[in-house]
């Protein structure tokens, strides 16, 4: 069991990946939120609306996150390649 370092946080659901972090979204923060429980350490991605809200993420094997956001003037799908766009992450769909 993990505390959340920020205040006030309303995750919904975890998703472990491959690499064993474990991945949130919390939307009173707008961000998604990685956790390494091999450091008990929390990096925050900022979402590019406020109140973003994602009830349902899914991991694909390479760690790619997809989720969809409600909430906000428009409801979008996502893919989210959390070490950034490099020759290695898959195509673009």
């Amino acid at each position: 069991e993990y505390k959340s370092p920020v205040s006030g946080g309303m995750p919904y659901e975890a998703w472990p990946d491959t690499s064993d972090n474990v991945w949130t979204a919390d939307e009173v923060h707008s961000a998604l939120i990685k956790l390494d429980p091999k450091t008990g350490g929390f990096t925050f991605y900022p979402m590019p609306q406020p109140h973003q809200s994602v009830p349902k993420m899914e991991v694909e094997a390479n760690n790619t996150l997809w989720f969809g956001t409600r909430g906000v003037p428009t409801t979008v799908g996502v893919h989210f390649y959390p070490e950034g766009y490099t020759p290695a992450a898959p195509p673009l769909p």
